[in-house]
């Protein structure tokens, strides 16, 4: 993240268990799925795959790919009777791709992880990948930053409170250390009497 009017923001909170969790599913539920995409989009033939085409796969069940193969089919067979079976065996391989995205969305769905396809992208090695820059996004959506000035002065205080309770937790050697704080009637935080021995 960068600087907010000319403040650098500050990372107070990263969800590793989220993030762990999301690249867990990337890696076990998504990209195994991805060469049979690939392969069905191959057998096609229109072209090499692209971001563009690989969300027609994920989010528009191939509605583009199949519109485009069929008019693709149509110009390149031009007798009336051999055209209708042309066809017929592009819808036949659209279907094929349809088949593979739908296992793959499947898979997405019983582990929670469909949100996750949206990471996926095309490498310029024409390959299906989860890129760098999309894992670096998805950690990027698991931070929680504080910017403003004071925010950052607010996040100070509340770190150096967290010292001082642990200072004390350490000393008086318990686990509650709430039960040795109260508010007077001022709504000031005020030490409970106890005995320090």
């Amino acid at each position: 993240m960068g600087t907010t009017n000319g403040i650098k923001p500050i990372l107070i909170f990263e969800d590793k268990i989220q993030i762990n969790r999301d690249l867990n599913d990337l890696d076990k539920r998504i990209l195994p799925y991805c060469p049979a995409i690939q392969k069905a989009f191959e057998n096609l033939g229109i072209g090499e795959i692209s971001d563009n085409y690989l969300h027609d796969i994920l989010n528009n069940s191939c509605r583009e790919i199949e519109r485009e193969l069929i008019n693709k089919t149509k110009e390149e067979v031009q007798h009336q009777f051999t055209q209708p079976d042309a066809v017929n065996r592009a819808i036949v391989a659209v279907n094929k791709l349809r088949k593979a995205a739908d296992i793959l969305r499947e898979k997405c769905q019983h582990g929670g992880a469909q949100s996750l396809l949206h990471y996926l992208s095309i490498s310029e090695n024409k390959n299906i990948v989860f890129s760098a820059q999309a894992k670096e996004e998805l950690k990027e959506s698991y931070r929680q930053y504080v910017s403003t000035e004071t925010g950052i002065k607010k996040r100070k205080l509340h770190e150096e409170a967290v010292k001082a309770l642990q200072k004390f937790k350490n000393e008086i050697n318990s686990n509650d250390v709430l039960e040795f704080f109260d508010f007077d009637e001022n709504d000031d935080v005020m030490p409970v009497p106890v005995t320090y021995e």
